[in-house]
């Protein structure tokens, strides 16, 4: 099993170097502030960095036990199932129903899905992500989010 992680952080590493290699070629800062370089290069150090602590992890660490290695769990299989069909959704939805709709939906079903919420929790939560979200990202960082055919 730690054969499996060296080789999934050394990818990872990999990946980590292939985007850090692309990500310098591009103009790291710009007169208005970050450039098209800035994501990519920080996200590649991080990645760089968590990659390596996961190689020395595997290379150094304590052995996991046999029982911690189980399976997933048909429950645990069904969750993650239902993380796929909804970022699918969020994919298939966005366009019609806008942002601030799919990203409400999409935050209250993983809140009742995962986190086992009460409702008005979880959709206080879903509509302060979606519309609080789409306050910040359009009104204040003027980003351009899809409106949806209802307007909203």
């Amino acid at each position: 099993m730690r054969l499996a992680w060296q080789v999934a952080g050394l990818a990872l590493l990999a990946l980590a170097g292939l985007v850090g290699w692309e990500g310098v070629g591009l103009r790291y800062w710009t007169s208005l502030g970050p450039g098209a370089g800035f994501f990519p290069v920080w996200l590649a150090g991080l990645l760089a960095a968590l990659a390596l602590g996961m190689v020395a992890q595997a290379r150094f660490g304590r052995p996991v036990a046999a029982a911690a290695q189980d399976r997933l769990s048909r429950a645990g299989a069904m969750r993650v199932a239902g993380v796929v069909g909804a970022l699918v959704a969020v994919a298939a939805l966005l366009e019609p129903l806008g942002f601030r709709l799919t990203m409400t939906g999409f935050l209250f079903g993983l809140l009742l899905l995962l986190g086992r919420q009460r409702l008005g929790l979880a959709a206080a939560v879903a509509l302060l992500g979606g519309f609080g979200g789409h306050a910040v990202f359009a009104g204040l960082l003027g980003v351009p989010l899809p409106i949806g055919w209802l307007g909203i």
